[in-house]
């Protein structure tokens, strides 16, 4: 069988599991810390996520990204000290959530989420007649929890780890720390 027949079957067994699973969509928004080889950048997240199955009354499997836009200014321009840093990440993530937040059936007080997929981002660095670019295109693994807070809306705190792909000599792995708030019924 060609690569082709495989991603048919696996589309055509997806679809007929969905047929009679009821799609959720979930979105949070918050703040990250993103270190890119040895630079750090803070960053506003947004955190959209459609949920395609749902595996128990507290479990589910979504799609979903955590894309981040990342500014940082610093006073003085140098090449230590670059003048901006402007950057962004768009991991696209297949995910499994358990407990807290799984989906419209969960009541749970905590929960958990692991995922795995593709990160496509940069950060440009720039100063006094330069211009560094890192990319952070790769394979990406997150993992998370998730609580109750703030009148029992949901809170997450997520890292993710991604591994460039080294294609140029500024590829690089990325780490990113996210802090979530999801809205939506509770």
């Amino acid at each position: 069988m060609t690569n082709k027949n495989y991603i048919l079957c696996i589309f055509i067994m997806m679809l007929g599991v969905n047929l009679n699973a009821q799609l959720e969509f979930n979105w949070g928004m918050g703040l990250g810390i993103h270190q890119i080889g040895d630079k750090y950048s803070p960053g506003l997240v947004v955190a959209p996520r459609l949920n395609i199955i749902d595996l128990t009354d507290a479990a589910s499997f979504s799609i979903g990204t955590q894309a981040s836009l990342m500014y940082f200014s610093l006073a003085e321009g140098s090449r230590d000290l670059p003048e901006s840093r402007f950057g962004f990440e768009a991991p696209i993530l297949a995910m499994v959530n358990i407990g807290r937040d799984a989906n419209e059936y969960a009541i749970e007080q905590m929960g958990f989420v692991v995922g795995a997929g593709y990160n496509f981002g940069q950060l440009t660095l720039s100063g006094d007649g330069y211009e560094d670019v890192f990319q952070t295109d790769g394979v990406t693994v997150m993992g998370g929890i998730r609580f109750a807070a703030f009148n029992n809306r949901t809170v997450a705190i997520n890292v993710s780890q991604t591994f460039g792909r080294g294609t140029n000599k500024n590829s690089l792995n990325s780490l990113s720390v996210r802090a979530l708030y999801y809205f939506g019924e509770q």
